[in-house]
């Protein structure tokens, strides 16, 4: 049987077919409340409370090019995107958590421009980056931002 592009089906029929893997895990959290194919995963927290949570990857040439993208509008863009996804439920960010795979080619100053950009836009948000993870990367920059 050969092999299904992506391109193929696209990210929504990607996102289609990934969800019915995971389904049966679904199932046995009652407590969420929206998963696998809106902006962000709500799940229950207590009777009162509850949690919004959301992802985004940004990678170079995918979605940004670092010849026309400024550092810090690039940190900035990293934030704003996870803020977009969470007021799209109603809801306020409160933490951050930032992981980068940088290229061999980046600079520490390179990576505090990025920073600062996100520092600057968190702060205008009124949210904490809260952590996250570094790791090298062969191909080129790439940023996830997941946040509550």
């Amino acid at each position: 049987m050969p092999y299904k592009a992506i391109s193929d089906i696209g990210e929504f029929g990607l996102i289609n077919r990934l969800s019915k893997l995971v389904e049966p895990t679904l199932a046995e959290t009652p407590e969420l409340l929206k998963g696998i194919g809106d902006d962000c995963a709500v799940f229950r927290l207590s009777d009162q409370t509850l949690q919004v949570a959301t992802t985004d990857l940004l990678a170079e040439q995918v979605h940004f090019d670092l010849l026309t993208t400024p550092l810090g509008h690039l940190g900035s863009k990293c934030i704003s995107v996870n803020v977009s996804d969470i007021c799209a439920m109603n809801a306020l960010p409160d933490y951050a958590l930032v992981s980068l795979a940088v290229p061999p080619s980046f600079s520490v100053d390179m990576i505090e421009e990025i920073y600062t950009g996100m520092s600057r836009a968190a702060s205008g948000y009124g949210l904490a980056i809260a952590g996250g993870d570094t790791s090298a990367s062969r191909s080129g920059l790439v940023i996830t931002v997941s946040m509550t």
